[in-house]
């Protein structure tokens, strides 16, 4: 109850408009996440946000398009084929454009640390599959060294497999397979997690309202 305040009808109805309108601004949208498991429900203040910003915001979150690889689909099963390097150069092109999207002065300065780790884990994937592509397609072995972050002595092993490797499905499964995973274990320890502090933090500055949904069907 408002006490010490007078208003006549049509204040009142003034009011009562006003309010009706702020509630109305609150709307819902369904953004279907990366992961092809979650489905975020987005609850926001269309006078503040657009729903395309709200969306664009969404594949900055843990479940989102930026923290994914792309992935080149192979099997060392039968050796090497032109088509695994077909799958590596569309993945590659496809990591770059992610890369470019990542530019924290198209974000707001309360994402630049969840901008900032998203741009790191994409350009180190790159630099996997482009390790990858030059084995395959020129047979070069892959380098030791990410940025400051030194493999060598973790994944030398796998190193050394490869050059002991006699045959084609031996050498691939040394690189995509041994290599491949003692390298991504290795760099995404030093670059730890994903910083889900401060992408919570923005969504409640920003009066976000997220839930998420399973994609799965009951």
């Amino acid at each position: 109850m408002l006490r010490g305040l007078s208003l006549s009808f049509p204040s009142l109805f003034i009011v009562g408009c006003a309010l009706s309108t702020i509630a109305q601004t609150k709307t819902t949208i369904q953004v279907p996440l990366e992961s092809g498991e979650s489905i975020a429900v987005v609850t926001f203040d269309e006078s503040r946000h657009s729903a395309e910003e709200v969306k664009h915001w969404m594949e900055l979150s843990e479940e989102g398009s930026y923290s994914s690889p792309r992935v080149a689909m192979h099997s060392c099963d039968s050796g090497f084929s032109s088509e695994y390097v077909t799958q590596y150069e569309n993945a590659i092109g496809e990591t770059s454009n992610l890369i470019k999207d990542l530019e924290p002065s198209d974000y707001p300065e309360e994402l630049l640390e969840v901008v900032t780790y998203l741009h790191r884990l994409q350009s180190f994937w790159l630099w996997l599959d482009q390790q990858k592509l030059n084995f395959l397609s020129v047979g070069s072995a892959p380098a030791t060294k990410w940025e400051d972050i030194e493999t060598g002595a973790r994944c030398n092993w796998a190193v050394n497999k490869l050059l002991r490797a006699k045959d084609p499905v031996q050498k691939c499964k040394a690189v995509l397979l041994d290599w491949s995973n003692c390298v991504n274990k290795a760099v995404q320890n030093q670059l730890g997690k994903y910083p889900k502090g401060s992408w919570d933090a923005f969504i409640r500055s920003e009066g976000l309202q997220v839930q998420l949904l399973s994609s799965e069907a009951d």
